[in-house]
């Protein structure tokens, strides 16, 4: 039996050889510096997994939560979760996302009720006291220690609701729609959070209990340190659904010997505002030349199919780079060669890359 055909990848030597080549033409293109990202983001559509990151999955607390499509901020169809009164949301084991001292949860959400007394919006402790984030007659209340009576959440448009807790000083704060409505120094450490935290679920030990409405849930961010006001206010709140895959391409050396190594790079950066989905990158052979094998930073290149090798680099987060290298040997005959990349990626993108390298063989 034959044996099966596996996509080509470049030997010990031949990599090093073809790095050292790369690192005189692409200089310091790599990963860009790390950016400010929530460690999950609960974007609900149809799905209670993060879109980024590694944080375990939401679950449903109770039967009845549904997925339907409403308008959110103006943007008619969105996907978002409803849940009944006693339903909601939790995240376990919480800690693997968030430090018990320092975070910052945002909830982009609308209550399907602002005229009772408390209505739980964020449960820190597991369900085991009353001490939590709430909804009061349309204000926002951080029960016991703090409330407001300003910017009122509404049970007929969506509110970004935010509280951020800092380790070193233990202020916690509470935010609506980006404006500071209470803020107050949790002495007694009882904001800490547990691994159990859920959205819209009372406590049912430890108090009162049954203080919760039923609702729907447009966005979950978790992040592991408090943000800043300025940051705060700088949130967006639904997801952006848009990137820009920016893509550059040298060849190294230029010009090349007949017959000698010839190695392509491609950087692809996403310059977002979205996270990138199912980003690949198509690099044509050029006529003649002999594809020795090809070595993508992330994710898997495919043999040569079609005059070309087609590279799936799976998701890049904003602001961050990836690299896919390309050996070949150049054409025995002396004259131009080309080769073309191309970006794709399965979230739209604004300005598909593309991008033409020429080489001079001798």
């Amino acid at each position: 039996m034959p044996r099966p055909h596996r996509p080509a990848r470049l030997s010990r030597r031949a990599a090093l050889l073809a790095f050292g080549l790369c690192v005189a033409a692409v200089g310091s293109a790599g990963p860009s510096a790390a950016v400010v990202a929530p460690r999950a983001d609960y974007q609900l559509q149809r799905t209670l997994t993060t879109s980024v990151g590694v944080a375990p999955a939401l679950t449903n607390v109770g039967t009845a939560n549904s997925f339907i499509t409403t308008t959110v901020d103006g943007t008619p169809g969105r996907v978002v979760l409803r849940y009944p009164i006693g339903g909601g949301l939790a995240l376990t084991p919480a800690l693997s996302t968030v430090k018990a001292a320092s975070y910052t949860v945002v909830v982009l959400y609308k209550p399907l009720d602002t005229t009772g007394p408390y209505h739980r919006i964020l449960d820190l402790n597991g369900g085991s006291g009353d001490t939590g984030l709430y909804e009061r007659a349309g204000t926002l209340s951080a029960y016991p220690n703090a409330g407001s009576t300003t910017t009122p959440i509404s049970s007929t448009a969506f509110s970004q609701v935010v509280l951020t807790r800092y380790g070193g000083s233990k202020l916690v704060t509470g935010y609506v729609n980006g404006q500071k409505v209470l803020s107050f120094t949790d002495a007694g450490d009882a904001w800490l959070a547990t691994d159990l935290v859920r959205f819209g679920k009372d406590n049912t030990s430890n108090g009162a209990v049954g203080e919760e409405t039923g609702g729907q849930f447009a966005r979950i961010r978790m992040y592991d340190a408090p943000l800043p006001a300025s940051d705060v206010m700088a949130l967006d709140r639904l997801p952006a659904t848009t990137a820009d895959l920016a893509l550059t391409y040298v060849d190294a050396p230029d010009p090349v010997l007949a017959g000698a190594f010839l190695a392509y790079t491609a950087t692809v950066r996403n310059n977002g505002p979205a996270v990138a989905a199912g980003v690949t990158v198509r690099l044509s052979l050029p006529t003649g030349a002999v594809f020795q094998g090809s070595s993508p930073s992330r994710g898997t290149c495919a043999a040569p199919s079609g005059g070309a090798v087609l590279c799936s680099l799976g998701s890049l987060a904003v602001g961050t780079s990836s690299q896919v290298l390309l050996v070949l040997k150049a054409p025995p005959g002396t004259g131009p060669i080309s080769s073309t990349a191309t970006t794709a990626a399965t979230t739209p993108d604004t300005t598909p890359g593309s991008a033409t390298q020429g080489t001079t063989v001798r």
